[in-house]
């Protein structure tokens, strides 16, 4: 909802609006090479987004396997499921003196398959210290 400007405040017709309704100058691009420049980035977002989909909906076909989605376990994610997934493990590492833990927690299966599917080494989920907590539990 946009407010109109009042008394001195108001600006011409040409300078758009006025207070917290004004654009920014520094969101709109200023000049053809920024705009190609979004443009070129977004094109190469959406490229990697569909190869990462298609990736893991390859694998998991072959593989007769499913992952978790929106509205239950599937075998055709889409890319933004994958990350979400992804997203849900988290590594902590503390610290005391000479004495270090480290305990990944969140990691499931389907981690370790979508890892499978994009060729990436399940040492991303290892926790990098000798003293490791069992990597599949779900306390904190």
């Amino acid at each position: 909802m946009t407010v109109p400007c009042q008394g001195a405040e108001a600006p011409s017709a040409r300078e758009g609006l006025c207070g917290a309704n004004r654009v920014k100058s520094a969101e709109v691009p200023t000049n053809v090479k920024e705009v190609v420049a979004r443009f070129v980035l977004t094109v190469i977002g959406l490229l990697v987004d569909s190869l990462l989909q298609r990736q893991v909906r390859l694998y998991l076909g072959s593989q007769a396997q499913q992952v978790p989605g929106n509205t239950g376990a599937t075998a055709t994610p889409r890319a933004a499921v994958v990350l979400a997934l992804l997203a849900q493990v988290a590594l902590g590492q503390f610290g005391i003196d000479d004495h270090e833990v480290a305990q990944v927690y969140g990691l499931q299966p389907h981690h370790l398959r979508i890892c499978d599917a994009l060729g990436l080494d399940h040492a991303w989920y290892e926790a990098p210290s000798v003293y490791k907590i069992d990597q599949f539990s779900q306390s904190p």
